[in-house]
């Protein structure tokens, strides 16, 4: 994949990707860790919760499900009965977990 593109669609989704959004998910310390987690592994052990409101978006025991439900996680490999979520691919990688790994906030 040419990274000129990449780096092009990356910058783009930066601008529509405001902190404020980052900052409101990550309110609570476990919805931090995870994220940090997943950025170092590329995965997570989570099942995935089918029904959840708005109201628990910043829920850590929702906060996987979520990422899962917006497209930044897909169901990866199921180890010793333990489903895990992981990143689907490259471009999912770049533009948007890379964006997150340099979010102030989340060091």
């Amino acid at each position: 994949m040419n990274t000129e593109t990449v780096e092009k669609n990356r910058q783009a989704q930066f601008k529509k990707l405001p902190y404020g959004r980052l900052r409101m998910l990550t309110g609570n310390e476990g919805n931090r860790e995870k994220l940090l987690k997943i950025i170092t592994d590329g995965k997570i052990a989570s099942d995935i919760i089918e029904k959840f409101s708005v109201d628990d978006l910043q829920n850590e025991k929702y906060f996987t499900s979520l990422l899962f439900y917006l497209g930044m996680l897909t169901v990866g490999e199921t180890k010793e009965e333990q489903s895990y979520l992981k990143i689907p691919n490259y471009s999912m990688q770049t533009l948007y977990w890379e964006y997150i790994a340099s979010y102030p906030d989340l060091k």
